[in-house]
C-alpha cells in the first residue's frame, strides 16, 4: 500500500511538479475576487479511473469549476506495484497541468477484479486493515468535504467494482448523515452518444497511462472509453434509463443494454424519445443552474440534442435502423387539467419540500402529472372524507412506452406537511375519463369524478377509475423525493396571548394556510384537555362557570345514567341530546308533546317518551362521526336533559316563540362574525362583530339583529379568551325578548359553510395570532 497526501512531490525523473500557482494568482487578480474554497473527495475503484471519468474536472481547462478546489483522490484497489507507480507518475503530471488549488491522493489495497463478489472489495491476503466500509467512514470523517464524487449505479459500463463503490458511498449518504455531514454527492455521468473532443491535457494523461503499460488490451480499452464524453451530475439527478445502460465491449463502439435482453425490442423512435428525455433532464440538472463544475461544450450539445436528435447522432449510435430513421416528434400535451386524477395512498410524515419524483409505470405512451395533495376535512364536504386540496404539480411529463422508471426534477419545490399525500393525473387528448361509479371507503383507487375540482383547488376523490383506462396504463409507484425543512427555529411570539397548549398548531401555520387547512389541522388534534370543549357535560361543569357565563339550565347531566324518562314525566317543554355528538344528531326539542326540530324540518313531529329513551340507549353506545374533530370522537358518551330556551321574537307585527341561536366565530378572543341559525334550519343572517348584516336570506324587517347582540359578542369573547383558544365557535341562545342569554355549546370544528370572504377573515386573524402575517 502507498499512501501520500501532499500537494507537491519529486518524481522518479527528478522533476518537481507543483500546482500552477502563477496561473491561479493571475486569474484571481483579473477577476477582482477570490473564488470560494471547496474540498472535493474523488473516490475511484482503479488507477486511471480518475482521468477517464473526471480528468477534465481535475484539469479545469475545458470545464468551469466554480470554486477553488482542493481535490483528494482515493483509489480503492491495488493490482500491482507497477500500476501504483503509474498512478503517482500520472498524478505528478496532472498537478503540473491542473488549474485546481491542490491535489492529494492515497491508494488502498483491495483486490482488483470484475467477477462475482468483487463489489465487496475483499483482499486475497488479509493484512489486519479495517473492512472496506470502515475505511470509507474513516476518510469521510477525516475532513469536512463539500463534494464527494464516485462511480454511478450503472458502474459506467456495469463494472462490478464501480457499482460496488457507488453502493457503499450511497449507503453512507442514505443512512449515516453523521458521517457524510453537509457534503454534496455527485457521480460520473459519461455520455458516449455525444463524443465531444478531449482536451489536449486529458489526452496526454491517457497516453501516458498507455505508454507505461502498452498492452493491446489496455490500448483497446482506452480507445473505447476515451470516446465517452466526460460529465458529472448530482447522484440523485443521474437519469440514464436502464435500457440505455452501456455494457463494455473492448475496442468496439459502445452498445446499449437492451441489445442483450432478448425480450426487449426498441424502435428507433423509442430510442430517440428516451434519449431526448435523458438529455433534457441532464441539461436541467447541471447546465440550467449553478453547479460546482460545468462542461460548457457538453451543455450546448445536451441542449441541442434534447430538442431534436441530429443526423450525426444516428451514426454515433451505430444502429442500422436508427441511421435510417426519420425524426419522430413527441406529441404536445393537451391544454387544461388532466383528463383523470387519482390518489396514491402514501402520506408524508415530515415537513419538507418535494424536489423530485420517481415514477414506475407501464403505459403505451402518455402525458402524466404527479401531484401533492392535502386532505381537507371541513364539515359535510361532498367528498365524504375524500376531499383534497392540490398543493402543486410536476406539470405534464411525457412517459413513453419504454419509460418504465421515470425520474423527474420538480422545478419549483412543493411544500408539504405530515398527512399530505401524492397522486397522479393522466392527459388523454381531451377524453372525459370521469366515472359515474362512486367509490366506497375500502376502494384501492380513488379518482376525481364528474364534479372535478372547485376553484380553490378542492377536489372530491370519490369515484372509481374507468376500467378501460387500466388496459393502457398501470401506475405501480409514485415516490416524491422530500427535502426536510431545516431544524425548527424558536417558536414565533404569539401576538395576543399564549394559546392553550393542546390547541397549539404553530409549527404547521404559514402565510398561505387557508381556513380549510386550519380546520383540518384542528380536526386531527386529540388531547385529553380538549374534552372541556367537546364534552358538553364538562363544558357546563368546568369551563363555562369558570369563565363566568351562564349555560343553558340543566335538568340532568350524566355519562353513566342514561335512564331519562323519569326526568321527562309531567314536563311540557325540554331538550334531550347527547353530550358527545354534534350536527343535531339525536336531538329532541320538545314543546307541548311536539318535536319542534322535526316540525321545522317538515317531518312528523309527534314525539313519545319511549322513542326518546330508545334513541338515548342507542347513542349511549356510539361516538361522533369519524370525520369530526378527534377530541369529539374520543369524548365519553353522555346524555343531557335541559330546559327549553325559547325567544319571543317579533316577525313584523306578530311575535313568535322560537329557538333563536347565534353562533359566534372567534379567533384569539375576538369575534370575527356570527351566524343566526333559528330552529337549526341553516343560516338566515351573517353578522359582523359590530352588528352589521353582511348577508341575509330575508330583509330587515322582519328579520333583524336583536338589541342584545353586543352582550352576546361580549359573552362569546369572554369564553374564548378565558379558554385561550386560537379559534372557537361559541353558540348562544336568546331567552324571551333578550331577557337572558345562555351558552348552549362551543365548537372546535364547526361544519358551517359560511361565505368565503368570512372564512378568509377568520384565517387571517388565526394566522396573525401565531405571528404569521
Amino acid at each position: 500500500m502507498d499512501t501520500r497526501a501532499v500537494g507537491q512531490r519529486v518524481s522518479e525523473d527528478g522533476h518537481r511538479w507543483t500546482t500552477n500557482q502563477a496561473t491561479l494568482i493571475k486569474e484571481s487578480r483579473l477577476s477582482g475576487k477570490t473564488r470560494p474554497r471547496c474540498k472535493v473527495l474523488l473516490l475511484v475503484a482503479h488507477a486511471d479511473d480518475e482521468i477517464i471519468w473526471a480528468g477534465e474536472a481535475l484539469l479545469g481547462w475545458k470545464t468551469q469549476v466554480l470554486c477553488d478546489a482542493h481535490w483528494h483522490i482515493v483509489t480503492a484497489t491495488f493490482s500491482s506495484n507497477q500500476r501504483v507507480k503509474e498512478f503517482w507518475a500520472i498524478l505528478d503530471l496532472l498537478r503540473s497541468k491542473t488549474r485546481a488549488a491542490k491535489i492529494t491522493a492515497e491508494v488502498w489495497d483491495y483486490d482488483d477484479c470484475n467477477h462475482l463478489h468483487c463489489d465487496l472489495f475483499k483482499r486475497d491476503v488479509e493484512v489486519g486493515n479495517p473492512p472496506f466500509k470502515e475505511r470509507l467512514i474513516e476518510v469521510f470523517q477525516r475532513d469536512q468535504w463539500d463534494y464527494v464524487i464516485t462511480h454511478n449505479q450503472h458502474g459506467e459500463y456495469h463494472h462490478k467494482q464501480h457499482m460496488g463503490l457507488y453502493m457503499a458511498v450511497d449507503e453512507l449518504f442514505q443512512k449515516r448523515p453523521d458521517v457524510v455531514g453537509k457534503a454534496s454527492f455527485w457521480v460520473f455521468n459519461p455520455l458516449p452518444e455525444l463524443n465531444t473532443s478531449l482536451s489536449t491535457a486529458k489526452r496526454m494523461l491517457l497516453q501516458e497511462y498507455l505508454k507505461r503499460t502498452p498492452t493491446m488490451a489496455r490500448m483497446l480499452t482506452f480507445k473505447s472509453l476515451e470516446k465517452y464524453t466526460e460529465h458529472l451530475v448530482p447522484a440523485h439527478e443521474f437519469s440514464r434509463p436502464p435500457l440505455l445502460g452501456v455494457p463494455f465491449s473492448q475496442g468496439l463502439p459502445f452498445s446499449y443494454t437492451f441489445h442483450f435482453l432478448p425480450e426487449v425490442e426498441l424502435t428507433a423512435a423509442e430510442i430517440y424519445t428516451l434519449l431526448k428525455e435523458y438529455f433534457a433532464k441532464t441539461w436541467e440538472s447541471t447546465c440550467s443552474k449553478g453547479s460546482f463544475v460545468r462542461y460548457p461544450e457538453t451543455c450546448r450539445l445536451l441542449r441541442a440534442q434534447s430538442h431534436s436528435i441530429s443526423p450525426g447522432m444516428s451514426h454515433t449510435l451505430t444502429l442500422e435502423e436508427v441511421k435510417q430513421a426519420q425524426e419522430v416528434p413527441i406529441p404536445s400535451p393537451q391544454k387544461g387539467p388532466a383528463s383523470l386524477r387519482c390518489l396514491v395512498a402514501q402520506p408524508a410524515d415530515i415537513f419538507g419540500k418535494i424536489t423530485a419524483w420517481e415514477l414506475e409505470i407501464e403505459s403505451s405512451g402518455v402525458y402524466m402529472e404527479l401531484l401533492a395533495l392535502r386532505p381537507i376535512l371541513v364539515g359535510w364536504k361532498q367528498g365524504k372524507q375524500n376531499t383534497y386540496k392540490i398543493l402543486g404539480s410536476s406539470g405534464p411529463i411525457w412517459v413513453s412506452r419504454t419509460s418504465k422508471y421515470v425520474n423527474h426534477k420538480q422545478l419549483e419545490g412543493i411544500d408539504i406537511q405530515p398527512h399530505d399525500v401524492v397522486g397522479f393525473g393522466v392527459f388523454l387528448d381531451g377524453q372525459n375519463m370521469s366515472s359515474t361509479e362512486l367509490a366506497n371507503q375500502s376502494s384501492e383507487k380513488l379518482c376525481i369524478g364528474s364534479r372535478g375540482c372547485e376553484k380553490a383547488n378542492f377536489c372530491s376523490f370519490d369515484s372509481l377509475p374507468p376500467k378501460e383506462l387500466w388496459t393502457k396504463l398501470e401506475v405501480r409507484r409514485v415516490v416524491p423525493h422530500v427535502e426536510a425543512n431545516p431544524p425548527s427555529k424558536p417558536a414565533r411570539r404569539q401576538k395576543f396571548f399564549k394559546v392553550m397548549e393542546a390547541l397549539d398548531i404553530s409549527s404547521f401555520v404559514n402565510v398561505n394556510t387557508t381556513y380549510e387547512e386550519l380546520l383540518t389541522l384542528r380536526q386531527r388534534l386529540d388531547h385529553p384537555d380538549l374534552g372541556i370543549f367537546e364534552d358538553k357535560i364538562r363544558l357546563r361543569r368546568e369551563l363555562l362557570p369558570a369563565a363566568g357565563v351562564l349555560a343553558t339550565p340543566s335538568i340532568h347531566l350524566s355519562n353513566d345514567d342514561f335512564d331519562i324518562i323519569r326526568f321527562l314525566h309531567g314536563r311540557k317543554s325540554y331538550v334531550v341530546k347527547p353530550s358527545h355528538m354534534s350536527e343535531s344528531q339525536n336531538v329532541f326539542v320538545v314543546h307541548d308533546g311536539r318535536n319542534l326540530l322535526k316540525m321545522a324540518w317538515g317531518q312528523p313531529f309527534k314525539v313519545y317518551l319511549e322513542e326518546i329513551q330508545d334513541a338515548v340507549n342507542g347513542f349511549s353506545k356510539k361516538t361522533a362521526l369519524e370525520w369530526e374533530c378527534r377530541a369529539l370522537v374520543s369524548s365519553k358518551p353522555g346524555v343531557i336533559v335541559e330546559e327549553l330556551v325559547l325567544a319571543n321574537k317579533a316577525l313584523g307585527n306578530v311575535r313568535n316563540l322560537l329557538v333563536d341561536e347565534y353562533k359566534f366565530f372567534t379567533s384569539w378572543g375576538e369575534t370575527i362574525f356570527a351566524e343566526n341559525v333559528p330552529w337549526s334550519m341553516g343560516t338566515t343572517m351573517e353578522i359582523s362583530r359590530e352588528g352589521h348584516i353582511l348577508s341575509a336570506k330575508e330583509s330587515c324587517p322582519p328579520i333583524c339583529v336583536p338589541a342584545c347582540y353586543p352582550q352576546m359578542v361580549q359573552i362569546a369573547e369572554k369564553v374564548a379568551t378565558y379558554a385561550r383558544t386560537d379559534f372557537l365557535r361559541v353558540d348562544i341562545l336568546i331567552s324571551g325578548d333578550c331577557e337572558a342569554l345562555y351558552v348552549s355549546e362551543v365548537e372546535l370544528f364547526p361544519a358551517s359553510n359560511c361565505t368565503q370572504f368570512l372564512k378568509d377573515a377568520v384565517a387571517r386573524r388565526w394566522r396573525n395570532g401565531y405571528g404569521v402575517s
